[in-house]
């Protein structure tokens, strides 16, 4: 099964980065993107009231934040990383390879 593309997002977070979002299914409460996110860059501080969210690494590190929590964690690629539902998250790239993440969120509207 081959997803088509719905939307994209390019975001600048930080002085040097950049980063992309590509939704490829969004239906019934759920949410499967791919994240390319540049050295240096970071998705903003999100949180997910009605979902968890659920990142495999396909390449580069990925470090996510739960801030909360106090937990900081670097994923490689072929590792996941779960963020429970209503947890606030940061996820960054700190390395000096871009990253790309497989991203899936349930409960999105």
């Amino acid at each position: 099964m081959e997803f088509e593309l719905i939307r994209e997002e390019h975001f600048t977070h930080k002085t040097d980065g950049t980063g992309h979002v590509a939704v490829f299914f969004e239906k019934a409460k759920l949410l499967f993107a791919r994240l390319d996110i540049e050295p240096g860059c970071s998705l903003n501080r999100d949180i997910h009231p009605e979902g968890e969210e659920g990142y495999y690494v396909l390449s580069g590190e990925l470090t996510v934040t739960l801030p909360e929590e106090k937990v900081v964690r670097t994923v490689k690629p072929g590792e996941v990383f779960f963020i429970p539902q209503g947890v606030y998250h940061i996820a960054a790239n700190t390395g000096s390879e871009p990253v790309r993440v497989i991203a899936a969120i349930s409960g999105h509207a």
